[in-house]
């Protein structure tokens, strides 16, 4: 069996005394107890070393290590500093009151400042440990992964429609189903290891509202899958100049019967990706066919009533191209309200 040994070094001191240690400790806790559950089933076993340490044992507030590797090392493209008590005495309001004058870390990533070592940052670092890998991946190229692999979703699934239309049936809805699943089978084998694969900003946001992705990346995630999804809109719309919708969803019974559909859809298929993806990444044998499978189950049997797209890119983009826009609002929004509610009823499925 594999095995994550997280080893925690940090001052004796409590809430009272230092807010900054206390956060992290909790971070490093949750992540712990989170993991243990989650990677058991994949043959990895999780530990956690904690060692107490006097002010004279230690010259930093908090250390953290992955199978020995600092997490600096782990995530490379962190920037971590030590300030001592008296420059941020004005942001946690401690004034040195554990009497220690050790440095506290602060660590940046992206543009952001934390105070604490937050959960999700823990939980990367642990989850590259475990797998042995290093994050030597730019965000230029899972930005553009992301924009690829959501091209690829719009352009073979709304492209199916399309051609299912101009060819009097000849792909069939069955087809058209399995087409969107079979890509985005295809999709998290091939970049799952350099985006983790969202191609979906309802599931972005989903990984987000879990403290499984960086806030500050939602942004730039789903405006790469919009690009990249209006780009196969506006070239199908160029190899089909006269179809009308351009493959995209459509209510066929009332606004509130496929709004209710969509989020019902998009919850269900949040859920088992937060079950089988590792952090905020869908890689790998079985979360692409888990995945997958749903979406081609979903498309088969809700398309014909609310067009399953479970998906705002995939809906937006054909929608703007065709200037189909009227029941747009459903498609953006139920996605979104089911992947929170979603990550909700994941997090209630975690033993406690």
């Amino acid at each position: 069996m594999k095995s994550l040994h997280l080893e925690w070094k940090h001052l004796d001191v409590n809430r009272q005394t230092c807010r900054r240690c206390a956060d992290t400790g909790e971070a490093v806790l949750q992540v712990v107890a989170e993991l243990i559950e989650e990677l058991r089933p994949q043959g990895i076993n999780v530990t956690l070393t904690e060692t107490k340490l006097s002010k004279e044992e230690v010259s930093q507030s908090n250390s953290l290590f992955f199978n020995g590797r600092s997490l600096e090392e782990v995530l490379p493209d962190l920037t971590i500093s030590d300030n001592p008590c008296s420059s941020c005495a004005d942001v946690c309001g401690c004034g040195d009151l554990c009497g220690t004058g050790v440095n506290c870390r602060t660590v940046v990533r992206g543009g952001t400042v934390y105070e604490a070592i937050p959960a999700f940052l823990i939980r990367e670092a642990a989850l590259r440990a475990a797998f042995a890998t290093v994050n030597t991946i730019s965000e230029v190229n899972q930005l553009v992964a992301e924009a690829f692999g959501t091209f690829a979703l719009v352009f073979a699934g709304t492209g199916a429609i399309v051609i299912n239309n101009v060819s009097n049936g000849a792909v069939t809805h069955v087809g058209i189903g399995l087409t969107f699943g079979l890509v985005v089978l295809a999709m998290i084998y091939a970049l799952g290891d350099i985006s983790g694969a969202h191609f979906n900003p309802a599931v972005t946001v989903g990984f987000w509202a879990a403290r499984r992705f960086e806030g500050s990346r939602v942004l730039p995630y789903i405006l790469s899958q919009c690009a990249g999804a209006l780009l196969a809109s506006l070239l199908l719309r160029f190899l089909f100049p006269s179809h009308p919708s351009l493959g995209a969803t459509q209510p066929a019974g009332s606004d509130l019967q496929s709004f209710v559909l969509e989020t019902i859809l998009t919850f269900l298929l949040m859920v088992v990706i937060l079950r089988v993806s590792s952090g905020g990444q869908e890689k790998g044998l079985t979360a692409g066919l888990a995945v997958g499978a749903v979406i081609a189950l979903e498309a088969v049997f809700a398309g014909p009533i609310s067009g399953a797209s479970m998906n705002p890119a995939r809906s937006l983009a054909p929608a703007l191209v065709s200037l189909t826009l009227g029941h747009l609002w459903i498609y953006v929004l139920a996605p979104l309200v089911g992947a929170l509610l979603g990550m909700f009823a994941e997090r209630s499925l975690k033993s406690p």
